[in-house]
């Protein structure tokens, strides 16, 4: 395992500092009358891994070079040739399962290399998104702990909430601080088995795993990064070592492990070896169930649930168990607003109005807003203009 840190590790030292939007600049960034839904695709679960992809890939074919871009952002050319020729043999790594020929299957469709489309699967989560060294985004992973470094941070929001009638409505901002052409990456996938729709993920093209998602008549789910995971070179590591995942990919195995219920559904998403620590917010389709799971590399830290006194938990990029710093209190106002918005007008219309769109929950690192409803089988998103 030690050519791995000598080799990684010396091609970390050729990542700079992306310039993307700074954080907390435009209190006015418009999302309605300028936003757009995400493309629309499908991945066929019953053909084989290898041939999942290659029909999105083919479909975006064309956009595959900003994905080079944006590696480009803060590598050095020679750098990224260096880290694609390694990366290459990952995919066949037998902790990745069924997401190796899947992976190879993605970068046929496209027309990159597979060494390309491993990168973007662990670094879209591992490295900076898109900003400065002093805006750094806690929804990029980066290796820091925000609140623990103090400067400007990058946000996330996840809300699950019970309406009126006790139904139980998901609302989630991404901010991951993509440029505006790589926005155009975003697409909502439906997974169908079977010959119908299994489940629904929100994801970016090259990537095969969700980053929020949905079962129709279960249960729904998106995550927030917790203390910004790890360096690349240490999370590959662990995951050429453990087998462990992404976020995003632990979320996709679970939906499709099928949990029948939701606790089942919590159990699951509390097990399992992750790349980085995560909030995981979970909702359900009747009363109190939705939680937020807190969740180390390893191991549960923390359920937060829905109960008789709460009837939403709403979850940033900090332990609800300590206080927010005040650089990137999105806590507080996405409180004030839950509260005033009251349990009785809980609905898609107003989560995203009156919550997801008004500043700071709405912001300049925001690149998609979602909200989901697994009792009545509603997936909307909006991708920022």
């Amino acid at each position: 395992m030690g050519w791995w840190w000598v080799m990684f590790g010396g091609a970390a030292l050729g990542f700079e500092c992306p310039h993307g939007r700074p954080w907390l600049v435009d209190e006015t960034r418009p999302l309605l009358g300028s936003s757009r839904s995400p493309g629309r695709v499908s991945v066929d679960l019953d053909l084989p891994p290898s041939q999942r992809w290659v029909a999105v890939g083919e479909a975006y074919r064309n956009q595959s070079y900003l994905i080079t871009e944006y590696f480009l952002e803060f590598l050095p050319e020679n750098v990224l040739d260096l880290l694609i020729e390694m990366f290459t043999p990952v995919s066949s790594y037998g902790g990745f399962g069924d997401y190796g020929p899947e992976m190879e299957g993605y970068a046929r469709g496209l027309n990159v290399s597979v060494g390309l489309v491993v990168i973007a699967n662990l670094a879209y989560q591992l490295e900076h998104i898109g900003v400065s060294c002093d805006n750094w985004n806690t929804t990029g992973p980066t290796g820091q702990c925000f609140y623990k470094r103090g400067g400007s941070g990058g946000p996330c929001t996840s809300i699950v909430a019970d309406d009126k009638n006790f139904n139980v409505y998901h609302a989630r901002n991404l901010d991951w601080n993509l440029g505006d052409d790589l926005r155009g990456l975003i697409v909502d996938v439906d997974f169908i088995k079977n010959g119908t729709l299994f489940y629904t993920g929100t994801t970016v093209v090259s990537f095969v795993g969700i980053l929020n998602g949905m079962r129709p008549g279960f249960y729904s789910y998106s995550f927030d990064a917790r203390c910004q995971g790890g360096v690349l070179a240490v999370n590959l590591v662990e995951a050429l070592s453990t087998g462990a995942e992404t976020p995003a990919q632990h979320a996709r195995r679970v939906f499709e492990a099928a949990p029948s219920t939701f606790a089942g559904f919590v159990g699951a998403m509390a097990s399992g070896d992750l790349l980085d620590d995560a909030y995981y917010i979970l909702g359900g389709v009747k009363d109190y169930e939705g939680t937020v799971l807190t969740r180390a590399r390893n191991r549960a830290v923390d359920l937060w649930p829905l109960n008789e006194t709460a009837w939403f938990r709403l979850e940033t990029n900090y332990d609800h168990w300590d206080p927010v710093p005040a650089a990137d209190d999105r806590r507080t106002p996405g409180n004030a607003r839950m509260n005033n918005l009251t349990q009785a007008n809980v609905n898609t219309t107003t989560l995203f109005h009156d919550i997801l769109l008004q500043w700071p929950t709405f912001n300049s690192h925001t690149d998609v807003s979602c909200v989901m409803a697994a009792f009545d089988s509603t997936y909307e998103c909006r991708v920022a203009a």
